[in-house]
């Protein structure tokens, strides 16, 4: 009767020993589901990461290249105002400069004029 308690003591104890093993390992596989789960999430959300950054980086780029272009557009424009002023200017000094000759050829004529009829009226006299 003693032998066949301890035995059966012996057999519990074997069995809660299983037991105890058997839910060992099944914690130890949970946490390595649990690592592995992790690590795939940590990879995907730093693909994530990395494709947001690009994304973000190529907008910023296209903003610097927009506003390159647009700069480009205003001096272009400024040049052109700037060409238009010159050849406006160049025009307003030529009809200045042509008028003044005008002026001065009007004028020599003129002295000529008065120069002559004073030696007439001297050849006269």
């Amino acid at each position: 009767k003693f032998q066949a308690e301890a035995l059966q003591q012996q057999q519990q104890q074997t069995t809660q020993q299983q037991e105890l093993a058997t839910e060992k390992m099944k914690r130890q596989a949970a946490e390595q589901q649990r690592r592995r789960e992790a690590a795939v999430h940590q990879k995907e959300q730093a693909a994530l990461e990395k494709h947001r950054v690009e994304e973000l980086a190529a907008k910023r780029k296209e903003a610097a290249e927009q506003q390159r272009q647009k700069e480009a557009e205003v001096q272009q424009k400024r040049a052109e105002e700037q060409q238009k002023e010159t050849v406006a200017t160049k025009k307003k000094n030529d009809e200045k400069a042509s008028i003044k000759r005008k002026i001065r050829e009007a004028a020599d004529r003129l002295r000529k004029q008065k120069a002559a009829e004073r030696q007439k009226q001297q050849r006269e006299v």
